[in-house]
């Protein structure tokens, strides 16, 4: 290389492009503000983030984003925010709100897609409107593996519009926290025959409205290859695929809670699965909703109840 080839300016853009990409965000953004030709090259290349937190109040954004376990960025920017959704491939994006903002055309004035691996839209969103969950979800790009819906949704939950979103038939896992649908349970079996899905899917549900093992029971009744009081099997149109809805209950939840509050967990599962395989720890799963929820009450959870 010449002395004249060291200087940035006289280096080839595939050079220059190398060096982009081991860049941290505050070098990339210094370097975008050089020169046009600086800002598109920089603008061309994406960047990968730990986690991405989206919060909105009174319609005013805000968020915090995490390059790495230590480099953490705050800004109420939208421009700033646009461009980091425009660049960024993000392994967790969060979504915390009392009010998604109501004064930009789509999200945040977003219209390009979103790269995300986990989503999740927490429990501070009571009365979110549809439209803007929504809008989030047919953003996704491909690769999105989690989608967690968490909050008092209501009965305006917009549930069939939500499951006909491919990212959501095609996730490996999701939850629906504290949702008060009964048909919930047993419109995502329906989704998941209807689009044949990969042995593996799992879904969680909390809700404090009764029926929804009963709704399910009744709409595979021609299906069931076996029940219990707590577990439903039944067949899909795939011969080699089974679903699986188990009924998350013990002692200690039904002593602690409205007996109207449950959890299921519906699964995926191979035909040839034996029902001495099935997991018995309906704990676990339950606290992968609800993290705190044996806590509050000072509970041992290596007490592991017998199930039917």
């Amino acid at each position: 290389m010449t002395e004249k080839d060291k200087n940035w300016c006289d280096m080839p853009a595939e050079v220059k492009l190398e060096c982009i990409r081991n860049m941290e965000l505050k070098e990339r953004l210094s370097l975008r503000c050089t020169a046009k030709a600086e800002n598109s090259l920089v603008d061309s290349q994406t960047m990968h983030f730990e986690n991405f937190e989206i919060s909105f109040y009174m319609g005013m954004p805000q968020f915090k984003l995490v390059e790495n376990t230590e480099k953490i960025v705050t800004s109420r920017s939208i421009a700033f925010m646009q461009y980091i959704l425009k660049i960024g491939i993000f392994e967790n994006m969060k979504f915390f709100s009392e009010n998604m903002n109501r004064e930009n055309k789509g999200f945040v004035g977003f219209t390009g897609k979103i790269s995300a691996k986990n989503i999740s839209f927490t429990d501070s969103l009571m009365g979110i409107e549809k439209k803007d969950v929504l809008d989030v979800l047919e953003r996704l790009g491909n690769g999105v593996e989690s989608i967690k819906l968490d909050g008092n949704l209501g009965i305006h939950f917009a549930l069939d519009d939500i499951l006909a979103i491919s990212h959501v038939q095609n996730a490996r896992y999701c939850h629906f926290k504290f949702i008060h649908q009964p048909d919930t349970v047993w419109k995502i079996a329906k989704m998941w025959t209807e689009n044949n899905s990969k042995i593996g899917s799992t879904v969680l549900v909390s809700t404090s409205v009764d029926g929804s093992f009963d709704e399910f029971h009744t709409h595979f009744a021609d299906f069931i290859v076996s029940e219990t009081s707590r577990r439903i099997r039944v067949r899909t149109n795939n011969p080699d695929h089974h679903i699986l809805l188990e009924r998350g209950s013990d002692e200690f939840l039904d002593e602690h809670f409205n007996p109207q509050f449950q959890f299921f967990r519906l699964m995926v599962i191979s035909a040839e699965m034996k029902e001495s395989e099935y997991d018995d720890n309906c704990k676990e799963w339950i606290c992968m909703m609800h993290p705190d929820i044996f806590d509050e009450y000072d509970f041992d959870g290596d007490d592991d109840d017998d199930w039917d």
